[in-house]
């Protein structure tokens, strides 16, 4: 191995690790990933960005994965996405990505002054389990952290940014959509590093339900039927791309049969799970060290010491990196007060 380098947002990135709005060099330091490159006296990089989405997980493979590295990959929310501006709009909009609160706020415009507001706005903010109330929280925060460059922020009156915001809140955030998209990125990042002489952990840093979902029901349903018409009848087809159950494809069999990744405690990714342990189920809406939604070097510790022990285990990692000095091959003196 030549080097460790980590895939995902703002959590693999390291936001936040040194208090509210730190984006400084704590955030490398303190890393778990980096925690992992000096157990095993490599270098360590970050392909991470806050904000990211597991589509620019992939990109961010195709363009940087080299024959050699460890890869991280530390999958994020399926409620995110990467926005490409357009030629024509670069005047007023940037390339960013974009989450349920930035869909969020885009919604509340389109909706905030139309009679069936209050149907469509239960509906689209129970399916993206936040409320208008998070939305101008999160907005403040952006605010805050002088983060307010973003379109679908400062433009949510554009056409087309409103027509993703209604794509997404409408279809592509329903279940079976993005859970089919996060395992294309998954597998094809993957499929993409081993190829290139990669060695690769995928652990879940955060998915909500869809987890749950993911892993114990794999899809049941999920019937594509081609619909044609022979004298004036409709007919129906199973002949036809995911025309049978998700759970019955190579798609997600591969998924729930890789050796590389971390299994998951109570179905919870690494940060609801370190804050279920932390703080138990009424850990309530504050962050520890007062941050805006992140975990700190406690966090990191814990998480780097279970891909450490599971790498280890799956000989990811040779046998030999137990006996190197240092902390993650010592018992743990205890997580004190979660930073």
């Amino acid at each position: 191995m030549k080097r460790v380098v980590i895939y995902g947002c703002s959590h693999a990135w390291g936001s936040e690790m040194a208090g509210r709005g730190d984006l400084g060099n704590a955030g490398y330091e303190l890393n778990m990933g980096k925690h992992i490159a000096d157990a095993l006296n490599l270098p360590f990089h970050r392909a991470a960005e806050p904000g990211a989405s597991n589509r620019f997980v992939l990109h961010k493979v195709i363009e940087h994965a080299q024959p050699g590295d460890l890869c991280i990959f530390a999958w994020t929310y399926f409620a995110r996405d990467m926005y490409i501006a357009s030629r024509d709009s670069s005047e007023y909009d940037i390339s960013d990505h974009y989450s349920q609160h930035q869909v969020g706020h885009v919604i509340d415009e389109i909706y905030k002054n139309k009679t069936n507001m209050a149907v469509v706005m239960n509906k689209l903010f129970k399916k993206l389990s936040i409320s208008p109330a998070v939305i101008q929280r999160m907005k403040s925060q952006w605010e805050e952290l002088g983060a307010v460059k973003h379109t679908f922020l400062n433009y949510p009156n554009l056409s087309h940014v409103q027509a993703i915001a209604r794509y997404q809140a409408e279809y592509g955030w329903e279940l079976e959509p993005s859970i089919v998209e996060f395992l294309e990125h998954y597998t094809s990042a993957n499929n993409i590093a081993k190829s290139r002489g990669c060695r690769v952990i995928n652990l879940c840093m955060d998915n909500h339900h869809h987890v749950q979902r993911l892993l114990d029901m794999g899809m049941q349903g999920y019937p594509t039927y081609k619909i044609y018409k022979e004298n004036g009848v409709v007919l129906r087809s199973k002949d036809c791309l995911q025309s049978e159950p998700l759970a019955n494809t190579k798609l997600y069999k591969d998924y729930i049969s890789d050796p590389t990744r971390i299994p998951l405690k109570d179905n919870n990714g690494f940060v609801t799970q370190w804050r279920k342990d932390a703080f138990g189920d009424g850990w309530g809406k504050k962050w520890p060290g007062d941050r805006m939604g992140h975990c700190g070097p406690d966090a990191h510790e814990h998480w780097a010491r279970l891909v450490w022990d599971f790498a280890l285990k799956a000989q990811i990692i040779p046998e030999s990196a137990g006996n190197n000095p240092h902390f993650l091959n010592t018992p743990p003196k205890g997580r004190g007060g979660f930073d």
